[in-house]
């Protein structure tokens, strides 16, 4: 143990402190992004679920409700809520 404790320089010592510090500074700068992306993650469920809201009122006024199109992207974002489903 004493033999291995001799072996890494202070210069050593020195570039494991920098990289240690740059991991830190990476894992700061993903735990910033991670929650952007929950941010954005929310907003678009939640705008999912708006316009859930609304094409089900508009169907309910005499309207034709979702196209195709929007109902895939609607699905989309709330599918991501459900871990069951794939």
């Amino acid at each position: 143990m004493e033999r291995a404790k001799r072996l890494i320089s202070e210069k050593g010592v020195d570039v494991i402190d920098d990289i240690q510090r740059e991991i830190l500074h990476l894992n700061s700068i993903r735990a910033s992004l991670n929650y952007k992306l929950y941010e954005v993650y929310t907003t678009n469920r939640l705008l999912a679920i708006k316009i859930l809201g609304y094409a089900s009122e508009n169907k309910m006024l005499g309207g034709k409700g979702l196209s195709k199109e929007v109902e895939e992207i609607v699905e989309y974002y709330l599918k991501a809520g459900r871990k069951n489903e794939r």
